[in-house]
C-alpha cells in the first residue's frame, strides 16, 4: 500500500471515529434534552387539580405560588413567565374572579396594582405546592440528597445563556 493510500485510509478512519464520537455524545445529550423538554409534564399534572377546581388558565396556579413567594406586581409576573402583560392580565382576572387573589393600589406608586393572596388563594397555593412536592419526591425517590443538589445545580447551569449564544456558526472556508 502506498503512503498516499495509507494516509487516505487513515483519514477515512479518523472521519468515521469522529462521526461515531459525535453520535455517542449526541445520544447522551439527547437523553438530557429529552428530560428537560418533558419535565414540565409533572408540573402540569401537579397544577391540574387547582386549575380545574378554580377554572384557571395554564399559569393561574403558578401565579399563586409566585405571589406567595413575594411577587407583588403584574409586570413582575409577565417578566417571570416571559410573556406579555396583556396575557398575564387575562389570567390574573380569572384568578381574581375565583377569589384567590386580591388587588390594591401600591403604597409606593399608586398607579401600580399590588397583588396578594386571599385566604382561599393561600389554601390553593398550599395544595399546589403539596401536590408538586409529592410528585417530584416520588420521581426522585431513588436519588440521594447530594445527587438532588447536584442535579439542581446542573439544571441551573444548563439554563445559562451567554451573549453570543445563538449566533450563526462560523462559515467554513
Amino acid at each position: 500500500m502506498t503512503a498516499k493510500a495509507r494516509a487516505g485510509a487513515q483519514d477515512k478512519d479518523r472521519v468515521a471515529e469522529d462521526a461515531a464520537a459525535e453520535l455517542r455524545e449526541w445520544a447522551e445529550l439527547g437523553q438530557l434534552l429529552d428530560g428537560l423538554s418533558h419535565a414540565n409534564a409533572a408540573l402540569k399534572a401537579a397544577a391540574q387539580g387547582v386549575i380545574r377546581q378554580y377554572d384557571l388558565g395554564p399559569r393561574g396556579a403558578w401565579m399563586l405560588s409566585m405571589i406567595a413567594s413575594g411577587v407583588r406586581l403584574p409586570m413582575d409576573l409577565a417578566t417571570a413567565f416571559k410573556t406579555s402583560r396583556s396575557l398575564i392580565t387575562i389570567e390574573l382576572n380569572r384568578v381574581i374572579k375565583a377569589g384567590l387573589v386580591e388587588t390594591s393600589p401600591s403604597l409606593v406608586d399608586g398607579r401600580r396594582t399590588e397583588l396578594a393572596l386571599t385566604p382561599l388563594g393561600a389554601a390553593a397555593c398550599r395544595s399546589l405546592r403539596k401536590e408538586t412536592a409529592r410528585i417530584i419526591r416520588r420521581n426522585l425517590a431513588g436519588y440521594s440528597d447530594e445527587q438532588i443538589q447536584f442535579f439542581a445545580q446542573a439544571l441551573k447551569d444548563v439554563r445559562r445563556v451567554e451573549p453570543d449564544d445563538g449566533s450563526p456558526p462560523a462559515t467554513l472556508s
